[in-house]
């Protein structure tokens, strides 16, 4: 029998991004940090150079030893397949959600109306509103997914290219 997802409150959420910062804490504090610690984490960062320092905190809080995340669709369209059991490493995804104000001038989600109430909002002028929120999503690390070892290194950022000697001696 397949799970069932069940939506996660406000209240859960926040609660859940609370612990995973709480956790995620040490790792930002590089002031507390030795030379070689500092260094190690500078390394680290340059692996993981399309997420925030946030989110880069908190995948070495939840693996230490990460070196490529992407998520689990990611390595699915890589045709690779996460091994079945790992458990995915928690990062904040910033999310935007339109809101409009009603005529009791409540504001109302505007993804709550169909596509063609929505056209029609937004032709009478009604004020649109834009909040920022988080949520959290899960990512897998290279080494949680089936890919061989030996193919680890295509994934690395700033690994070094294999140029092609045409004419060495020129």
């Amino acid at each position: 029998m397949p799970k069932t997802w069940k939506k996660k409150s406000r209240e859960e959420i926040t609660k859940e991004i609370d612990t995973l910062m709480k956790g995620a804490d040490p790792y930002m504090r590089t002031d507390t940090l030795t030379a070689d610690a500092r260094a190690e984490y500078l390394q680290f960062m340059s692996k993981m150079y399309r997420y925030s320092n946030r989110n880069q905190a908190l995948i070495r809080s939840q693996y230490e030893g990460a070196g490529f995340v992407a998520s689990f669709n990611h390595w699915k369209q890589e045709g690779h397949s996460v091994r079945k059991g790992q458990k995915g490493i928690k990062i904040l995804k910033p999310s935007t959600a339109r809101y409009y104000k009603d005529t009791d001038g409540k504001e109302k989600p505007l993804s709550s109306l169909s596509k063609e109430d929505q056209k029609q909002v937004i032709a009478r002028g009604l004020p649109i509103s834009e909040h920022r929120y988080y949520n959290t999503v899960a990512v897998f690390d290279v080494t949680q997914t089936d890919m061989p070892a030996e193919d680890y290194p295509k994934y690395y950022p700033n690994r070094p290219f294999a140029f092609e000697a045409t004419n060495p001696e020129a």
